[in-house]
């Protein structure tokens, strides 16, 4: 079927600027796809608001406040740490 295809069980998807408009949106398509989602903005009240809506689908997702303009949060965010926790 199509949906094996383009299937992102298992695989980790990181969205800056999550917490509102196309990020929001996007963040909850690729937990329905499959992927773990790592939502990312400076908004952590909104994105705590989604995970827990990912996550009472059944979908695993994990919130990190950070401002990505910053070079030190851009390393931090892409930690193979912070995916391998998701994964559990």
């Amino acid at each position: 079927m199509i949906y094996d295809i383009f299937s992102l069980e298992n695989k980790v998807a990181i969205v800056t600027e999550a917490s509102s408009g196309i990020g929001k949106t996007i963040s909850f398509a690729l937990a329905e796809a499959g992927a773990n989602v790592i939502l990312v903005s400076i908004g952590i009240d909104v994105l705590n608001q989604l995970v827990k809506r990912i996550n009472r689908k059944g979908y695993k997702s994990l919130v990190i406040k950070a401002d990505i303009s910053k070079k030190k949060m851009k390393w931090m965010v892409c930690s193979k740490k912070l995916s391998k926790n998701l994964k559990k």
